[in-house]
C-alpha cells in the first residue's frame, strides 16, 4: 500500500473558504494496468461568526458543504489475477484476470 495526499486551502475576506484535496492510493491488489486509485474531494464554507443574528456564546461558527470520493482495497488478494485449477479434464481457468 502506498498513498500520496495533496490539499489546497483558499480564504477570501476571512469569510469564504474553499478546500480541494486529492488522494492517490496504490496497492498490489489492484489490476496490473491500474495500480493507483485517485480520490478527489472539495468543500466550500462560509464563516458566519460575527453576524448580528449569531449569539455571542459562539467564538467561531461556519457553514460547510463538501463532496468527496472514498476508496477501498479490502478485497481478497489475487482477485484481480487469473487463477487456474486442476480438474480431471486438465488445467482450467477458474477466474479471469482483471488488468484494469
Amino acid at each position: 500500500m502506498q498513498s500520496y495526499f495533496g490539499r489546497v486551502n483558499f480564504t477570501l475576506f476571512d469569510k469564504f473558504l474553499a478546500t480541494a484535496t486529492v488522494r492517490a492510493d496504490g496497492s498490489s491488489k489492484f489490476g496490473t494496468n491500474n495500480k493507483y486509485g485517485y480520490f478527489p474531494s472539495f468543500a466550500l464554507a462560509y464563516r458566519i461568526f460575527g453576524r448580528s443574528f449569531i449569539p455571542d456564546f459562539f467564538n467561531d461558527l461556519k457553514i460547510r458543504a463538501g463532496w468527496g470520493q472514498t476508496g477501498n482495497q479490502e478485497f481478497p488478494a489475487g482477485s484481480s489475477q487469473a487463477q487456474y485449477e486442476i480438474t480431471r479434464d486438465g488445467i482450467t481457468r477458474s477466474q479471469y484476470d482483471n488488468p484494469t
